[in-house]
């Protein structure tokens, strides 16, 4: 999620296929990028107050 848009400069569903991921300047940034998670963003994430998912709609 953060490789595809650095190369392509897009995100789509077709990124997530086999084709593209065997693009091999994708497993080299993949080597460079390290993810960490923020404890406030997943609990905000998981807070139905501050987040609405497919599950939840407006009235």
């Amino acid at each position: 999620m953060v490789a595809i848009p650095l190369l392509f400069g897009r995100l789509t569903a077709a990124d997530y296929e086999d084709n593209v991921a065997q693009d091999k300047r994708i497993d080299a940034l993949r080597e460079k990028i390290n993810c960490f998670e923020d404890p406030a963003f997943t609990a905000d994430y998981h807070d139905p107050e501050k987040t609405c998912h497919r599950q939840c709609h407006n009235p």
